[in-house]
């Protein structure tokens, strides 16, 4: 059964620190605990966090923080859905604008509490290209980092073209630089909406469309691993009808068990059916691109709007946002252990709060 949590951001708040050194678990190990989940509002501008278990247990968990700064009021008053991602080994959180490709690093994540001064070195904020770079009317989207090389991977589209901005050394870009474009090759698709690294090297990308694929000439959404450097137009590739890909797909990363999860966005792609698919990375392998997700998650009456979608990587927690067209929602849907067929969602309302990013820290 599902189980609906009311929360209120004004209740007081726990003087917790989230301290000390990153200790990883064993990959595959199913721990769930020590995990932090974060939530960026678009509503108050404000990063807000909770622990991940007491968070999916309780009706009214208790926020552990709430992070502000006018950093975040005068960079990142409209995030890019997705743009918030987390490197857990090296303590670091960014956000992306959606329209100027502002980002915004937070050092120390783990030690901010309370409003962070503008002025702190803990602070910085980079762009994008100039606006010469970047496409006409376009939007940036899903964010990622690979903590093993440091790299940000940004997606990018407009209604006719598509890309993905690569930030190599993301953590030690100087406060106002102008990142120059750099762009990872994506073998002629269209409109990517979802992007994930994690695995020292490797990305995973989503498209709703592209050029035909392989011998049979396959058309239609589709998932592509490759490295930094882009994408080959044939290999490493899942598209077809048995994938039940669809519109606006985002992508979240099981580091410790090697799955892929991607949500399909129902409403817009004007389907109906199971909206989380888990694919394992042994698909990417060869073995034919039409392939089935290994399992499924979720009903289309509760999360056919997805629009967002995170993992926790070493630690056993999914979660994600939704949407109503453009505008965000304050709810957050939550699994714990998503790879247990008895696993549940349960569905958090934050009142008066708008999220369009999320991310787990499970290196507590």
């Amino acid at each position: 059964m599902r189980h609906h949590g009311i929360l209120s951001l004004t209740g007081a708040l726990l003087a917790i620190a989230v301290l000390g050194l990153a200790c990883v678990d064993v990959p595959g190990s199913g721990s769930t605990g020590g995990t932090v989940l974060y939530a960026y509002d678009n509503n108050a501008h404000q990063l807000i966090e909770w622990d991940a278990t007491t968070f999916f247990d309780s009706d009214s968990p208790i926020t552990l923080k709430v992070v502000s700064s006018t950093v975040f009021t005068n960079k990142m008053g409209n995030l890019s859905w997705g743009g918030l991602c987390l490197d857990s080994s090296n303590n670091r959180l960014f956000l992306v604008n959606e329209t100027t490709g502002d980002v915004v690093r937070v050092n120390n994540i783990r030690k901010q509490s309370g409003q962070i001064s503008s002025t702190s070195p803990d602070v910085a904020t980079f762009t994008l290209g100039n606006s010469s770079d970047r496409l006409s009317s376009g939007k940036f989207g899903q964010a990622t980092i690979d903590p093993g090389t440091g790299t940000l991977f940004v997606t990018e589209k407009n209604d006719s073209d598509t890309r993905i901005w690569v930030v190599n050394g993301a953590a030690g870009i100087l406060d106002g630089t102008t990142v120059q474009l750099s762009p990872l090759t994506v073998s002629g698709d269209k409109a990517c909406t979802g992007v994930a690294a994690g695995l020292g090297g490797q990305v995973f990308a989503y498209f709703d469309t592209g050029n035909a694929i392989g011998i049979n000439q396959i058309n239609g959404p589709r998932l592509r691993k490759g490295i930094s450097g882009g994408f080959a137009p044939d290999a490493s590739v899942l598209v077809g009808s048995t994938t039940t890909l669809g519109k606006y797909g985002a992508l979240a990363l099981d580091t410790g068990n090697n799955f892929l999860f991607v949500a399909r966005h129902n409403v817009d792609a004007s389907v109906v059916g199971i909206p989380v698919l888990a694919f394992s990375l042994s698909k990417f392998g060869g073995g034919g691109y039409d392939q089935a997700p290994d399992f499924k998650l979720g009903t289309d009456a509760d999360q056919g709007s997805i629009r967002v979608l995170s993992h926790a990587g070493n630690k056993e927690w999914l979660a994600a946002l939704t949407s109503s067209g453009e505008s965000p929602a304050g709810a957050i849907h939550i699994w714990k252990q998503p790879r247990d067929s008895a696993s549940v969602v349960k569905i958090k309302n934050i009142t008066s709060a708008l999220f369009k990013g999320i991310a787990f820290d499970g290196n507590n």
